[in-house]
């Protein structure tokens, strides 16, 4: 990357400095500044690429860190005079971006690495297999990777289907994890003793386990994540809980809440095209079901109802949200009206000019409170946009089930790993058959 930007004339020198978020933030108060200040120093004519910049987007000194970092690029001192990258996964990134406005115009360029393709994630994993059979060739051994050498048609698509999966679990980390996985096949022959003979043997069922049980635990992992009260969901609802808004009008409310209510209609409408989930005790299980197929079912389930009621309070969040930007600007044409109320009759200067102070003042705090206001209803839209969505395939989803009418009782379909099952447990189809 340096080498890029010097090439281009943009930089005195090729080099990249690395850092983490540890060597910006200072641990008492009036050291974080200098540190970034001596940081963005040695940087000068290089790039400086800070690595997991997520961990900016806190509190505290982290984010006197971000501040000190986005004002020090406008000075004379370092303006122009540098390459600054900040690296993490999107929504971490996305996070960071949304907590200080100026960072947007500071970094207006955005590099996204795509996710590796399920054939692309195969082949990398035939490659470090084979990289393995070379090594214990060395040795005086042999690893038979047959069944990856000529994947039958039914295996393949199976195993494409589960890199599929992964790929759309949050934090999937595409060549790493495929080093893991392959890693984790190896480990399983070291278990099962496989390393004593001449030769062990890869089967369709090692990867097959492997590959099913990465698929849980990145589920379950992303499930728990969903409810961790650091996740973005929690901050937006606790930034906007924490902004002062002036008591609520009766009727500059009831004209607003309505004009609300009105924009909720749409996703309220779509929510009727999915079936409502029968409670646990509406549903019996069908018979031939596990306990472990049943108690997946549940956690499913759960997952499900958690992820309606997160929906309802975003749609509520936006609409409070509105509602008070709206309360903002009647305070800004209130406070103007007093100001010239004021000062129709008065001709006392050094009065006016106080009036015309305490006007200017209002109207600043005002327009903050206001641009405030707005752009966390940006973030709450944007993410709105992006649950509706889902929402509409989902709806897709249940209908294209409903068609099928595999499941004779007529019970909701609950979207699992790798597919969907009925309620009771006992129909499954798979998101192939579906073609999502």
């Amino acid at each position: 990357m340096g080498k890029v930007f010097y090439d281009m004339g943009f930089l005195a020198k090729a080099d990249v400095i690395e850092c983490s978020a540890t060597e910006l933030v200072g641990t008492f108060v009036g050291q974080t500044g200098p540190k970034v200040q001596k940081v963005l120093e040695n940087a000068l004519g290089r790039v400086l690429f800070i690595d997991e910049a997520y961990r900016l987007a806190g509190e505290g000194y982290a984010k006197e860190a971000m501040d000190e970092i986005v004002d020090c690029l406008t000075k004379v001192k370092y303006a122009q005079k540098l390459i600054v990258i900040l690296a993490g996964y999107d929504d971490d990134i996305n996070r960071l971006m949304a907590q200080n406005p100026g960072l947007t115009s500071r970094f207006p360029e955005a590099i996204i690495f795509r996710g590796l393709e399920p054939p692309d994630c195969l082949n990398l994993l035939i490659q470090l297999l084979r990289g393995r059979q070379l090594d214990m060739r060395k040795s005086k051994k042999d690893l038979d990777l047959s069944a990856l050498e000529t994947l039958a048609p039914d295996f393949k698509q199976e195993t494409l289907d589960q890199f599929d999966t992964l790929g759309r679990i949050a934090n999937w980390a595409n060549a790493r994890d495929v080093q893991t996985i392959a890693k984790s096949i190896f480990g399983l022959l070291l278990k099962a003793g496989a390393m004593k003979k001449s030769i062990a043997v890869v089967t369709e069922d090692h990867i097959r386990t492997v590959l099913d049980s990465m698929i849980i635990e990145r589920s379950q992992r992303q499930d728990a994540a969903k409810t961790w009260p650091g996740s973005l969901h929690s901050d937006m609802m606790t930034r906007m809980q924490n902004i002062q808004a002036p008591p609520l009008p009766e009727t500059a409310a009831t004209g607003s809440l309505a004009m609300n209510t009105s924009k909720a209609e749409i996703p309220e409408r779509l929510a009727k095209d999915v079936p409502p989930a029968a409670s646990a005790n509406e549903v019996k299980r069908d018979s031939g079901v596990s306990d472990a197929v049943w108690e997946q079912l549940r956690r499913d389930k759960q997952a499900a109802k958690k992820e309606e009621e997160r929906y309802q309070e975003l749609l509520k969040a936006s609409a409070e949200v509105a509602n008070k930007t709206k309360i903002l600007e009647q305070k800004e044409q209130a406070s103007e009206q007093a100001f010239q109320q004021s000062i129709k009759h008065n001709e006392d200067q050094s009065v006016l000019q106080e009036a015309k102070r305490l006007r200017e003042e209002a109207r600043l705090q005002h327009e903050m409170e206001r641009r405030a206001q707005e752009e966390l209803l940006a973030e709450l839209e944007s993410q709105r946009k992006a649950v509706e969505e889902e929402r509409r395939k989902e709806a897709k989803a249940q209908q294209q089930l409903r068609t099928l009418g595999i499941c004779p009782a007529g019970f909701r379909w609950i979207k699992q790993i790798g597919g969907y099952r009925c309620s009771a447990g006992g129909h499954f189809v798979t998101d192939s058959q579906l073609g999502v």
